[in-house]
């Protein structure tokens, strides 16, 4: 917490501003980040302090499990590739959460504050965000920044400023998004800062993507799912009400959760076949 960038970072020591796709094979790799917390990271310029990144010349099989990114100056995951080094290797995120980032402590406004940045400059990533919650985040939730190739099962964005989900690719034919149990809402709790009406969530497929793998009965995207059913998120959650000291909740074996109900899918729904969402 309080770094002057970003809290973790997985990558090789040297330039991140060189080709190094030779040397692929001391890219770091296989490393496992659990049960941590990342939070009030803050550059000078405000613009490049996430929670946690694996970007530039990080190798395949880095996994998140269990971690919390918050009120850190720009995102709160950062996945980005550079079209000149090299696709980041596949990352698994998973049982995290991403929220308010963007804002810092004291509440100011910073960098780009979106919660998950799955990628960049359209190279092909195969990362992983599964059981996650995006909250609050200034800008967008749930975001493949264009990498064409993301999964994504089982997370909850609500209240961000910008799109709780944009998934879209950049100079490929070809998109493969598999998404599925994603719920995106507005609660009018948090968030919509910048907005007086919240954005609806961009999903741009491209040439050959398998549309049931996008537009699946367990998703619920913003402003509706693919069937015109309209989420209530009064009815479908326990409880929409977030306290930043106390809306998640470490036991003592560090595994993370929501507390009070936050964002918790209430059992026995009607009206909502499919409905999953993230289970922190």
């Amino acid at each position: 917490y309080s770094n002057g960038n970003t809290g973790f970072h997985i990558s090789t020591p040297a330039g991140q501003d060189e080709p190094l796709d030779s040397d692929r094979g001391e890219w770091p790799s296989y490393n496992t980040i659990k049960n941590c917390d990342s939070y009030g990271n803050a550059d000078d310029g405000l613009e490049d302090a996430d929670g946690f990144a694996a970007q530039f010349t990080a190798g395949p099989g880095n996994v998140f499990d269990g971690c919390t990114a918050y009120n850190n100056a720009d995102d709160g995951w950062d996945l980005y590739a550079k079209v000149w080094i090299g696709p980041v290797g596949p990352v698994t995120i998973k049982n995290c959460a991403a929220y308010r980032n963007g804002y810092l402590e004291d509440g100011s406004r910073a960098g780009d504050g979106n919660g998950f940045k799955l990628g960049g400059d359209g190279m092909a990533g195969g990362h992983k965000l599964l059981n996650s919650i995006a909250y609050g985040n200034a800008g967008c939730g749930i975001t493949s920044n264009s990498c064409p190739y993301v999964t994504i099962k089982d997370c909850t964005s609500a209240d961000n400023d910008k799109q709780n989900i944009a998934l879209y690719g950049r100079d490929v034919k070809d998109t493969d998004f598999a998404v599925s149990g994603i719920i995106s809402t507005h609660t009018d709790q948090e968030g919509e800062g910048q907005n007086d009406e919240p954005a609806a969530d961009l999903i741009e497929p491209l040439g050959k993507q398998d549309s049931s793998k996008l537009f699946g009965k367990t998703n619920y995207y913003y402003k509706a799912d693919k069937n015109g059913t309209a989420i209530d998120p009064e009815k479908i959650f326990e409880s929409t009400s977030f306290d930043p000291d106390a809306s998640f909740h470490r036991a003592k074996d560090g595994t993370l959760s929501t507390r009070g109900g936050f964002l918790r899918t209430r059992s026995g729904l009607q009206g909502y076949p499919g409905l999953r969402g993230a289970s922190l």
